[in-house]
């Protein structure tokens, strides 16, 4: 379930909860209490707008290319030609999946930037939580 799902279902069981969102940063941090689901897409939108000239890709990643086959590969003879094959290919399947990533996290961006709000809720929460220069913790606070 994603972040959004869980924070949304937090909201809905008790309408008096408040959650309250630390945000980490590169010179400081500082905290915000949310009252409801709106609330937080609003503060995260604004965060997002504030950072996305800074933080955020403008331009969609280049998917890695194969040079050659994994069939080709396993037709070489033993020897150093062979391993250095099966090697590039292995190098191939993880810059493949870290381009998938990079992919998705690029949409999400485009998604928000389109207008689409309510994404920015799992950007900032699920793919952007935890970064060299920015993280987001929550909590739902507990009443005395």
């Amino acid at each position: 379930m994603s972040t959004s799902h869980r924070i949304k279902k937090i909201f809905q069981k008790d309408p008096d909860t408040i959650l309250l969102f630390t945000i980490h940063e590169k010179h400081g941090i500082h905290s915000v209490a949310c009252d409801n689901y709106d609330s937080l897409v609003n503060f995260l939108h604004g965060l997002f707008l504030e950072r996305d000239q800074y933080y955020y890709e403008s331009e969609p990643p280049e998917k890695p290319v194969l040079s050659l086959s994994k069939e080709y590969a396993d037709q070489l003879p033993d020897g150093p030609v062979r391993r250095a094959a099966l090697e590039e290919i292995e190098n191939f399947e993880q810059h493949l999946k870290y381009y998938k990533e990079c992919l998705h996290e690029y949409e999400v961006i485009e998604s928000i930037r389109s207008g689409n709000k309510e994404a920015v809720v799992d950007f900032m929460l699920d793919i952007r939580y935890d970064h060299e220069y920015e993280r987001i913790t929550w909590e739902e606070l507990q009443w005395a």
